[in-house]
């Protein structure tokens, strides 16, 4: 694994090299055996490419950040750390508008590009090649955790930012972070821990929330619901016999008890219980440089109809899925 050193931080310590684009290029590279592009975001739909594990969370998040835009007055939006930029076609679905990308790793701006038809520039967080307020609301959502100077990222989203700045990020405690600084942790790329009171020093209002809070039982039926594929390794607690069993046997009948409609019950669930309690995994913050531009909810977001929304696959080398369109359900 490798490590980089830090900025920002006291002393000598290292993380998890998060910012090497040699291998973020060759990551979003990636196909399948069939030459399918191996995507980051589940952009071929619910259970559909080569990816499911962790997809109940990812929609989690996007319908958050959906609904947090859904409040907002704007005309164009960029999305910083957009990765194949789902999120921003989403936006630019519900909402209208001008929509453009931004990500440090020129690869998957191309991906952006061949697959949404996305306006993509590879530009580095700290230094954005856009002019000062050149957008009403700039997003940037799960990115600025692997940033190691976080203060100039901010002052860069600020700085283009015309109305609002959007950010969601996970929490995770100061512990773990350092654990991930020194290299002693899980392989993560996470390098800054996030709390509700994490942009309190700014000097714009603040409006932050606490999200995606699940309990242990709702961890559970989400890896039920996602009815993901499993692949033993040597650090799996399961053995190879049992994880073989699960993929042929197991696996099809979840898949046919749960759906997208039990997968969209489970995020509502999910938000329901992010507003009683005081625990959550996320938090998102809306940074308001002009306070005029909330409004009432207009449109009515729909985890399902996120769920529903899936690209043709895509073959980087030109070969094209004929029988499999855009579906705007």
């Amino acid at each position: 694994m490798e490590y980089k050193n830090v900025t920002g931080f006291e002393g000598s310590k290292k993380a998890v090299n998060c910012m090497d684009k040699a291998m973020l290029n060759e990551r979003f590279k990636m196909c399948d055996e069939e030459g399918i592009y191996s995507s980051c975001q589940p952009i071929y739909g619910f259970r559909r490419g080569d990816r499911h594990a962790g997809d109940i969370q990812w929609y989690i998040i996007t319908n958050h950040i959906l609904k947090i835009l859904s409040s907002l007055e704007f005309d164009s939006l960029l999305d910083v750390g957009a990765a194949e930029g789902f999120t921003a076609y989403l936006a630019g679905k519900l909402f209208g508008g001008e929509v453009a990308t931004s990500d440090f790793c020129e690869e998957v701006c191309l991906r952006s590009k061949e697959i949404f038809g996305m306006d993509a520039t590879a530009a580095d967080c700290c230094d954005l090649p856009f002019g000062d307020n050149e957008f009403d609301v700039v997003l940037s959502s799960e990115s600025l955790e692997h940033i190691p100077d976080l203060p100039k990222a901010v002052d860069e989203l600020l700085r283009v930012a015309r109305k609002a700045v959007v950010i969601t990020v996970p929490r995770e405690s100061p512990e773990l972070i350092e654990k991930n600084i020194a290299g002693r942790g899980t392989g993560s790329s996470h390098i800054h821990s996030f709390d509700l009171d994490s942009f309190n020093h700014l000097d714009y209002p603040v409006i932050a929330t606490g999200f995606y809070s699940p309990s242990k039982i709702l961890r559970v039926l989400a890896a039920v619901v996602e009815a993901a594929p499993r692949k033993h390794h040597e650090n799996m607690k399961y053995p190879k016999a049992l994880v073989d069993i699960y993929n042929a046997a197991i696996m099809p009948i979840l898949r046919k008890l749960f759906g997208k409609r039990a997968a969209s019950l489970l995020i509502k669930l999910d938000e329901l219980f992010s507003k009683f309690t005081s625990s959550y995994n996320a938090c998102s913050f809306v940074i308001l440089k002009d306070g005029d531009i909330t409004k009432e909810q207009t449109v009515k977001i729909s985890p399902y109809w996120i769920m529903d929304v899936s690209m043709p696959y895509h073959y980087p080398d030109g070969e094209k899925d004929e029988g499999k369109g855009i579906k705007l359900a």
